[in-house]
């Protein structure tokens, strides 16, 4: 039996995964912009466009109280660990994993019990009420558990390590182009210095605050970014999906499955659980 990607979670989840996303979006691109105003600025002063600088500036303190003011970080980060515990619950429920590896209606009362846990408003648990009684999650609930480890291995396991190797390789390699242009700034600066200490005179007219402060944007960029804390993150999580992944070929009985797709999901969340952690 053929089912979607989309039909494996609840409605719920695509809510908290849209403003997730949402948040994180405005998030990045009002601190680029602020990063970008402040650049202006300097390079605006250092060469006495002083109207350009104060409206640069001006725009930069004005974003600077925004961001303050909504906090969509913490915004981005509670809807994106709200998310994956859905789907974690999701998964565990259709796995028949504990505490839903009864296949009658109690299953589904304690699935109830914690999607209310985790999400709020009335109509979004009523929008999940019909993935609750969907069939087609009981059809897959009443599968043999060879069937199931495949479901779970191709649609959760192996979509998992894709994610993460991605995700890894991407943090690591922008790592590596933003560590380079700030150094390739940094340098830029102390010839211009070196210059101006040995010969007393500018190179072009070029500011060396200027290029002291773009800089520095470019490395408070990357620790906006996390590129490299989230390379070596990911990287540990994609070590551990691997050896999720072995474990599964010696898992046969249902009892051990049930075990099995809980310890995974426990694993799944040591990353997402991080989130608040960080706001």
């Amino acid at each position: 039996m053929e089912k979607t990607n989309n039909d494996y979670y609840p409605e719920s989840f695509y809510y908290y995964d849209h403003h997730s996303m949402k948040s994180q979006k405005w998030f990045l691109i009002l601190n680029s912009i602020l990063l970008f105003a402040t650049v202006i600025g300097a390079f605006c002063t250092a060469y006495h466009f002083n109207g350009f600088s104060l409206f640069a500036y001006l725009i930069a303190l004005i974003l600077f109280l925004i961001l303050n003011q909504y906090n969509l970080e913490k915004k981005w980060f509670n809807a994106r660990s709200t998310a994956e515990s859905l789907k974690t619950i999701a998964w565990r429920y259709l796995m028949c994993s504990e505490p839903f590896d009864n296949v009658n209606e109690q299953s589904k009362n304690e699935l109830r019990e914690y999607l209310k846990e985790l999400v709020s408003g009335g109509q979004q648990i009523q929008r999940d009420e019909k993935w609750i009684m969907s069939s087609k999650n009981d059809e897959i609930r009443k599968l043999s558990t060879a069937s199931r480890k495949v479901i779970y291995l191709q649609h959760r396991i192996d979509e998992q390590l894709r994610w993460y190797g991605n995700k890894k390789r991407l943090n690591h390699k922008f790592y590596i182009i933003y560590w380079v242009l700030g150094l390739f700034l940094q340098i830029i600066a102390i010839i211009l210095v070196f210059n101006n200490w040995v010969n007393n005179e500018h190179i072009f007219e070029l500011s060396i605050e200027s290029f002291i402060v773009t800089s520095n944007a470019v490395f408070a960029w990357t620790q906006l970014k996390r590129n490299r804390e989230l390379s070596v993150t990911y990287d540990v999580a994609y070590q551990e999906i691997k050896d999720i992944q072995k474990e599964l070929e010696n898992i046969d009985t249902d009892e051990q499955f049930s075990i099995f797709v809980k310890n995974s999901e426990a694993a799944f969340s040591r990353e997402h659980t991080k989130w608040l952690a960080r706001t």
